[in-house]
């Protein structure tokens, strides 16, 4: 019979799916299903943006919540299979010299909000914001007490979806977040913020022309290192309805992909930095120690309760409209069967942040 193809795509950030693509797993498990998983960066350009609006019918997405957030309230036909949540740094930049106060001394002073004119959802300034906000509360502070300003980065961010990046001396990608870099290096703001393995990278390429201020990784509060996460784990919803199986079979492949990380520290470490294009040592620290046991699909009431804290900043700041809810658009059935299928008792990991 015809082979299906499930294009699936993915966010460079901590998820199974990227360590399964980079360890063949799909491959491996579609194997004579009369199902093939593919990256969706071979449909190429032109189909390049539903990484953003999740407009193809046949394909699964895991990456930061506030594209599919945004998606699901412009009516796109997706279900959530599952969320994950692996803590990553938030980092703060100043020019040198400029962050012997800490964060408390940025009172007074101009907190750069990027804005990129082409980006459909700016899920990059929704980041942004809820970063600051966090940071600031964490200091007790207020946007009262500083002064949010927009740095506008015009750039093609469609040609690094889904693009393998190369590692170290062969990256061919340049830092995701050079452009809020060279606005602070311009004076155009005294704050700028960056996320993930991609600030150790960052720091790379700009050494000591940039100075880190604060990082919420170790912030005492969990609700404020929820930013684009807990992940979200959509399926396209006829995909879901008419083959459900498939869909099985790839949550199959993240629980297991979850279970080897768990026992695999050193080896996740390793794939996660080729899947993220930075350094292995690079990935150990832009994470909590214990990441490699955080990959766990789940859709468990804690899980719900860390997405709804990312809805809830946004309905406030008016980047949602209020009634987004995972209410009647999660289905726990799949994700059930494929833990049940590998012999997982479902979400009954100890995840640390959850205690």
């Amino acid at each position: 019979g015809m082979t299906h193809t499930i294009y699936y795509t993915r966010c460079p950030v901590a998820t199974a799916s990227g360590l399964a693509y980079q360890r063949g797993s799909f491959g491996e498990a579609f194997a004579g299903t009369g199902y093939e998983v593919r990256n969706l960066k071979e449909l190429g350009r032109g189909k390049a943006g539903t990484h953003f609006t999740h407009k193809i019918p046949n394909s699964i997405r895991e990456g930061g919540a506030i594209p599919p957030l945004w998606a699901r309230v412009r009516g796109a036909d997706t279900v959530v299979i599952g969320l994950t949540f692996t803590p990553e740094c938030l980092s703060f930049y100043v020019r040198p010299g400029e962050g012997e106060g800490g964060f408390a001394g940025l009172r007074g002073r101009r907190l750069g909000l990027p804005r990129r004119p082409q980006l459909e959802v700016d899920f990059m300034r929704v980041n942004a914001h809820k970063a600051f906000s966090g940071a600031l509360a964490e200091h007790g502070m207020s946007a009262s007490d500083v002064e949010f300003t927009d740095v506008v980065i015009d750039e093609d961010v469609l040609a690094i979806a889904n693009v393998d990046y190369g590692q170290g001396s062969e990256r061919k990608v340049p830092p995701l977040y050079a452009g809020e870099i060279e606005a602070l290096l311009r004076g155009e703001a005294d704050c700028v913020f960056a996320k993930n393995a991609e600030t150790k990278y960052l720091e790379q390429v700009y050494g000591d022309r940039i100075e880190k201020v604060y990082d919420l990784l170790d912030c005492a509060h969990v609700e404020h290192k929820i930013n684009a996460n807990p992940r979200i784990i959509t399926a396209s919803g006829e995909l879901a309805r008419e083959h459900p199986d498939a869909v099985v079979n790839y949550l199959r492949v993240l629980v297991r992909t979850a279970a080897w990380a768990s026992d695999h520290p050193r080896e996740a470490a390793e794939t996660m930095a080729v899947e993220l294009g930075v350094q292995t040592e690079d990935i150990v620290a832009s994470y909590e120690a214990a990441f490699h046991t955080q990959l766990w699909p789940t859709l468990s009431q804690e899980m719900r309760a860390l997405l709804q804290n990312q809805i809830e900043f946004m309905v406030k700041h008016d980047y949602l409209p209020p009634g987004v809810s995972l209410d009647g658009w999660a289905q726990e059935d799949l994700l059930r069967r494929a833990y049940e299928l590998e012999g997982i008792d479902y979400a009954g990991k100890a995840l640390p942040w959850a205690a």
